[in-house]
């Protein structure tokens, strides 16, 4: 299937199975020039539920420039891992890059805004990395500023 706004899109391609507690999704696609909000309303529940709650509530805005999806996950699987609270190994590889970021990250704490950045959703982990980042701290004169290389 294909989904597309304008030249946002996500594009995937694999099956859907029934299972007994669960279907089983068996995809790989990729996504270009995608929203923070337009990932939020496409972004399924079920799908890493606490890496997207996290998500909803912390970015507030930015890009996926480009990415891909892997989702190999047998029928009954995603029921399985709400239970042990976790997905077997080789279940997803979600990675993408982005531009133009705003996040909250912990409680309180000032946003980080960052130029660029990528993230990886490995199974049960997710990595986020951020370049030519700042978080402007209120009581501060200035900005505090961390940068980095890919």
């Amino acid at each position: 299937f294909v989904i597309m706004s304008g030249d946002a899109g996500v594009r995937m391609r694999g099956k859907i199975t029934g299972g007994e507690r669960s279907p089983g999704l068996n995809l790989s696609g990729r996504v270009k020039d995608l929203s923070s909000e337009f990932l939020k309303k496409l972004w399924p529940p079920i799908i890493a539920p606490k890496t997207r709650n996290w998500v909803t509530a912390n970015v507030k805005k930015g890009n996926i420039t480009e990415g891909t999806i892997q989702l190999n996950l047998p029928a009954n699987v995603l029921a399985d891992a709400k239970l042990a609270k976790g997905f077997p190994k080789g279940s997803m590889d979600i990675r993408f890059k982005m531009a133009d970021v705003t996040s909250t990250y912990y409680k309180e704490l000032p946003a980080i805004t960052a130029k660029s950045g990528q993230a990886q959703l490995l199974d049960n982990d997710f990595a986020l990395n951020m370049f030519d980042a700042a978080i402007t701290v209120p009581s501060a004169p200035t900005r505090a500023e961390a940068r980095a290389s890919a």
